[in-house]
């Protein structure tokens, strides 16, 4: 549960999350949803799948919290495999700081810090 989480841990995760999985630019939406030019001879290939899959993202309500992707409404015929491969492959590019572009982690950094600094202990629970 995120209560044992600090504070800065969590924000952290958050901006990581959004910063994977939000829009168009991000990384794993290029990786998984976005058709790729990678095919043999510079041929267009499918996107991995039309979507995100359902739990996609920060899982926060866990014991634990989790950070996880993959895609739902892919071809009977995909090797989960290539999924694997290609979220791997992301997170390791991200870790080397390929592709990110500063500004929109700064604004990511900044949006979700007004967020969290405006939610107190008990937020939702009067609502």
């Amino acid at each position: 549960d995120v209560g044992s989480l600090p504070m800065e841990d969590f924000v952290r995760l958050c901006v990581l999350e959004e910063l994977l999985t939000s829009g168009a630019a991000s990384p794993m939406y290029q990786a998984l949803i976005e058709p790729s030019s990678e095919g043999e001879n510079g041929s267009i290939e499918e996107p991995l799948g039309p979507r995100y899959a359902t739990m996609t993202g920060l899982s926060a309500q866990l014991s634990t919290p989790l950070l996880s992707f993959g895609v739902e409404g892919c071809h009977k015929s995909l090797d989960p495999q290539r999924v694997e491969d290609a979220v791997k492959k992301t997170l390791e590019s991200v870790a080397r700081g390929e592709g990110i572009d500063r500004r929109r982690l700064e604004s990511i950094v900044f949006q979700t810090e007004l967020v969290q600094r405006y939610r107190g202990p008990g937020y939702g629970v009067n609502l």
